[in-house]
């Protein structure tokens, strides 16, 4: 064959065998790359529920904040209540009332910091920036390891 005839035929009729490694090269990058988009796509979507679970916390985040104000205000006046009762009924049992008002408002103020928290972890889509890290960190990996072969 001549070379005007290899550039006629299409690059399937010419005469390259079953296992070649251009072939195989071919098909081990396209390969890759259908990884790399599954992996986008995957990533897209978790951020996409991330999101959403971060935009449906965002209300109860708001009334939590808006309830944490009076129940601050509430347990430093009892607090205050308390402190004042004690020091003018030293030896009364009146005291144990007010140490209970105390005590509930304090538990109450806890709890609704404890799911402050918990709100606005979410908010900051945990999973989804661990699933960038990970992507980073094998692509930094590949990289690095392609360097060290060429060493």
């Amino acid at each position: 064959m001549e070379t005007h005839d290899l550039k006629a035929k299409p690059f399937d009729e010419q005469d390259a065998p079953e296992g070649s490694p251009l072939i195989n090269e071919l098909e081990i990058t396209l390969s890759l790359g259908q990884q790399i988009i599954d992996c986008a796509l995957g990533l897209a979507d978790l951020a996409r529920a991330e999101l959403q679970l971060a935009i449906h916390s965002l209300p109860r985040l708001l009334m939590l904040w808006l309830i944490t104000m009076p129940i601050l205000l509430m347990t430093w006046c009892s607090f205050s209540v308390l402190i004042a009762w004690c020091i003018y009924d030293f030896s009364k049992v009146a005291v144990m009332g007010f140490l209970v008002f105390f005590l509930m408002q304090l538990f109450l103020l806890l709890m609704c910091n404890w799911l402050y928290r918990k709100y606005r972890a979410r908010m900051m889509l945990p999973n989804t920036s661990a699933q960038i890290r990970d992507l980073i960190q094998v692509l930094n990996y590949g990289s690095t390891n392609k360097g060290e072969a060429e060493k």
